[in-house]
């Protein structure tokens, strides 16, 4: 098999649809975390809580589990949505 010959193919509609997956996950987190402050305190706090996400997917990976695989790329994926909205917010 050649270079290229098996490269996964997503369609916009794929996309879409990949997007609105997320979308419910992340409105899903910020629900569960209401109650205290949906910000990281500064982009070390970030990189910890993603670091450690991280560290659970390579559990995953290890496990050869795909359904927990894809469970912890979007814990990977809300942690970084949640550090980027965290740094961006507190711009000046």
């Amino acid at each position: 098999m050649g270079a290229g010959e098996n490269i996964l193919k997503l369609t916009d509609k794929d996309i879409e649809e990949y997007i609105d997956i997320f979308r419910a996950h992340l409105m899903s987190a910020i629900k569960k975390h209401r109650g205290g402050d949906l910000l990281f305190t500064n982009h070390h706090e970030a990189y910890g809580v993603l670091a450690e996400e991280v560290h659970e997917l390579l559990h995953a990976i290890q496990s050869n589990d795909k359904k927990e695989i894809a469970d912890e790329f979007m814990d990977v994926m809300i942690s970084s949505f949640w550090g980027f909205a965290s740094i961006v917010e507190r711009m000046d």
